[in-house]
This record gives C-alpha cells, structure tokens and sequence, in this order.
C-alpha cells in the first residue's frame, strides 16, 4: 500500500500526501460532486464530511497473475446459493466485487450489465459480490442489493459476502474491483471495466474488461498493458 498522511483542514476538505504529493480532495454536498487532484496505484484516500464518511479514490492493488480463483459459496439476491463452480464460465470467468452505494459503482453499473452479457453470451462466466459492513452502510444491506440487482436487471448472482471472508481471499479493497480468470481459473486480468470513472467514457473509448476477456478465452494471453480499476474502499467490519 503506498505511503499516506492525511491533515484536516477542515469537515469539507483534507490535505494528503500520497507517495510524497500533496493533494486536496472535498465535495460539494449540494452536487454530490468529488474533487481530487491525482491518485498513484495504490493509494487510498479517505475524508470525512460533518458525521458522514466518504471513502473515495481507492486504487486497486496488485494480486500476482495467475493466482487461483478462491473457492466460496455465498447467497444471492435470487434466492440460490452459489458456489465458484456455478458461476465459473467455459471460456472463463469474471468476479467483481462492488457495492449499491458507491458512486464509482453506480457510475458503471449500467455498462458493466450491458458487458456482462456480452461475455456470459460468449461462455464467460459473471458474478457480483458485495462484501460490505452494512451495518455501517444501511445501503449495502442484503434487502437493498435485491433492490439494487433489479433495478439495474441484473443477468448474473450478485452475492452477499456477509463475513468478508470471500474479499479477503481475493485480495479485492475498492468497489468495483475486476478479476478476471481464464478456463483453468487462474488470474489473468486485474484491470478496469474501461476508463470511465464517475463520468462516462469517451466515445470509442476501448471496453476494456471485454477485450481482455476475449483475448484470454480465444488466445490465453492477457494485455500487457492493465489499468487497475478505481472506486470506493470496501468497507471492512474492523475499520
């Protein structure tokens, strides 16, 4: 994890330094508007605004590449309960980790469903896991992701890791966090869904957790070249 210091300035802004640079993040609360500087790999940032907490720009760390899928079994907002095998995918297979609250999450959420049918139709598997404290986060609560998966129609299980132990065995810690695996289920892809953050892409902009994904169903090559993915901090029981 890269080196952090924080310094209050006030309940609307904070002073960081981040790998020896100095930033300033603060929010708007009539917007809901974040603003921050830069973020290096690695780094989390954290303020707080009055009494409610905003974890924001939480950069995805890097897990060694083709480490194996972690077994779970976890219950989903259908009502089933799956395991790794039921989800895994022919050609390969998909595990995010995300959140119902976080505007990183709800950012994306759209064109990630709309990507996760492109793969599920082409033999890679999807699932979503939510491993957040939801009795710190209300709205990271079981009943809410049953509400969140069907107001967004969601084609894949989106899990409840209830005790968080399924996020630690991945080494997943923002939301959303992509790993992708190849058919023997070993890590291939630690990237982002496609360079939209909280605003959309560009127009023409790669997607690039599908091109990955296909490059390692058809070839078993990953790109050289992954951005990690950024977003809140999964929220930890212990934190």
């Amino acid at each position: 994890m890269a080196h952090t210091d924080e310094i209050p300035r006030s309940s609307k802004c904070r002073l960081l330094r981040v790998d020896r640079k100095w930033l300033t993040y603060g929010q708007n609360d009539a917007t809901g508007e974040q603003a921050l500087e830069t973020v290096p790999r690695q780094a989390v940032v954290s303020i707080y605004l009055g009494t409610r907490r905003c974890d924001m720009a939480t950069t995805a760390t890097q897990v060694v590449l083709d480490t194996p899928a972690a077994e779970f079994r976890l219950p989903a907002t259908d009502g089933k309960n799956y395991a790794l095998d039921d989800v895994a995918g022919e050609k390969g297979t998909v595990v995010v980790f995300i959140c119902n609250h976080c505007p990183y999450v709800k950012a994306v959420i759209d064109r990630m469903v709309s990507d996760a049918r492109v793969l599920m139709s082409e033999s890679i598997g999807f699932a979503a896991i939510c491993s957040n404290d939801a009795a710190s986060y209300p709205e990271d609560s079981f009943e809410n992701m049953k509400r969140f998966a069907k107001a967004h129609d969601f084609p894949f299980p989106y899990l409840h890791d209830e005790t968080q132990t399924v996020a630690r065995a991945y080494g997943a810690v923002c939301t959303p966090d992509f790993f992708g695996y190849n058919a023997d289920r070993k890590l291939k892809y630690r990237g982002r869904l496609d360079e939209g953050r909280t605003t959309p892409p560009r127009a023409g902009a790669p997607r690039e957790l599908v091109e990955a994904m296909r490059a390692i169903a058809t070839t078993g090559l990953a790109p050289a070249d992954q951005k990690a993915s950024i977003g809140c901090s999964i929220k930890w029981k212990d934190e």
